[in-house]
């Protein structure tokens, strides 16, 4: 198994390409939040009617994806979690619901936060696995994706809990 490093792995990003990555809670299929070609090919392999999650490296970062005010203080969480917020115009609809919002999570694990500093662009991300299987827990078990893997571990927390920001509703706990 040839596994990506992390400039092999921001050229393939930076091409368009698809990519298997280690997050914070399982690997993830991913791609530049930018790229239309390469989001299309990312519904193709995981079909979605509620959008997908955009994952950056700091809430800073993500303030203009966002169409209303925000705490950022309220964001801070001891585990991993993604907000719902209302969709900005740049927001591709790809990547919206069909309320025209956005799931964002801000990573710490040092993979894919240095994957994303390094792109300069936040990644649409979605577990590594075909819909109705597993997620696979190392490298190993996402070969039949056929997609380029950067090395890295994934972290050791739990699907990451989703909340809507506006009405404080827990999506996913």
């Amino acid at each position: 198994m040839n596994l990506l490093n992390l400039q092999q792995a921001t050229e393939q990003l930076n091409q368009h390409q698809l990519i298997i990555y280690p997050t914070d809670t399982v690997y993830g299929i991913g791609c530049r939040a930018d790229s239309d070609t390469a989001i299309k090919r990312l519904i193709k392999i995981k079909p979605r009617k509620s959008g997908f999650i955009i994952l950056f490296s700091q809430w800073d970062n993500c303030l203009s994806w966002i169409k209303e005010d925000i705490n950022l203080n309220q964001l801070k969480q001891s585990r991993p979690t993604t907000w719902v917020f209302s969709a900005s115009e740049i927001v591709p609809s790809a990547l919206c619901n069909n309320q025209q919002e956005i799931a964002i999570r801000v990573t710490e694990h040092p993979p894919t936060k240095n994957l994303i500093d390094k792109i300069r662009c936040p990644i649409v991300s979605t577990s590594a696995n075909l819909p109705g299987e597993a997620t696979p827990e190392n490298p190993a078990g996402l070969l039949h994706l056929q997609l380029p893997i950067m090395e890295g571990a994934i972290g050791k927390h739990p699907p990451s809990r989703i909340i809507h920001y506006h009405s404080g509703k827990i999506i996913r706990d």
